[in-house]
C-alpha cells in the first residue's frame, strides 16, 4: 500500500498524539532542520481552510485581505489533493499554508513527502473551559519567538496567525522547538471544544 492510499483511506481515523492530552507547559526540543536560505521569507501560494469552523473562516478572511488565494474544503482532502495539490507540486509549485483539523494536516503532511516537502511551522490551537485559546507552536528561531510574542493573548488570534504564516522565514540548520503559548489566565487546556492547527508546508 502506498502513502497516498494509506492517507486517503484513513484520514478520518488519523489522530495526532497530542489531541487527547494536555499541552506541555515548558518548551522542549523537536528534531528537524530548516530548509532553504536562512532568513528568506517563504512566498505562499494557496491558503487552505476548513470552512466548517468559524476560526478557519476568520483565518481565511485575513488571508484574503492580505491578497492570498484561499481554498475552502470540508475535512476530506481527497479532491483537494487530486485536483490542486498534486498537480501543483508535480509542476514544481511552492509553499502552501492553512488552518485545518489535525487529521487533515496529517494526510497533507504524508502526501507532501512524496514531493520532498514538509511542515516547517505548526501551531496547534485548543480552547479551555473558559473558551480562551491556547497555542502550541513548533518552529525554528526566530519564528518561535515571533509567534510566542504575537499570540501571548487571546484577542484576534486568527488574524495574527495568518500574519505570522505569511511572513515565515526559512531557517536552515536550526533545530525546531515546541512551546506553549496561552491566552488563558488559569488551567488553559483541561477541556477542548475544538482542535485546529495552522501550518506551512514548504
Amino acid at each position: 500500500m502506498d502513502r497516498r492510499t494509506f492517507c486517503l483511506g484513513s484520514a478520518a481515523a488519523a489522530v495526532c498524539g497530542h489531541t487527547d492530552g494536555v499541552f506541555a507547559a515548558a518548551c522542549k526540543g523537536a528534531a528537524g532542520p530548516g530548509v532553504g536560505n536562512p532568513g528568506a521569507a517563504i512566498r505562499l501560494g494557496q491558503v487552505l481552510f476548513d470552512s466548517r469552523y468559524a476560526e478557519c473562516r476568520s483565518f481565511a478572511a485575513a488571508a484574503h485581505r492580505s491578497g492570498n488565494e484561499i481554498v475552502a474544503f470540508q475535512g476530506d482532502v481527497t479532491r483537494l489533493w487530486r485536483d490542486m495539490l498534486h498537480p501543483r507540486w508535480a509542476a514544481g509549485g511552492g509553499a502552501i499554508a492553512g488552518m485545518t483539523t489535525p487529521s487533515s494536516l496529517f494526510c497533507l503532511e504524508q502526501l507532501a513527502k512524496d514531493h520532498w516537502r514538509r511542515v516547517v511551522i505548526r501551531i496547534d490551537h485548543r480552547r479551555s473551559v473558559a473558551g480562551l485559546p491556547s497555542h502550541r507552536v513548533t518552529a525554528s528561531e526566530p519564528m518561535l519567538s515571533r509567534t510566542f510574542a504575537a499570540l501571548n493573548h487571546h484577542q484576534e488570534w486568527t488574524e495574527r496567525v495568518m500574519d505570522l504564516l505569511s511572513t515565515y522565514e526559512r531557517a536552515r540548520g536550526r533545530p525546531r522547538s515546541t512551546c506553549l503559548v496561552s491566552g488563558a489566565d488559569t488551567d488553559p487546556c483541561t477541556s477542548t471544544q475544538s482542535d485546529l492547527v495552522s501550518w506551512v508546508i514548504a
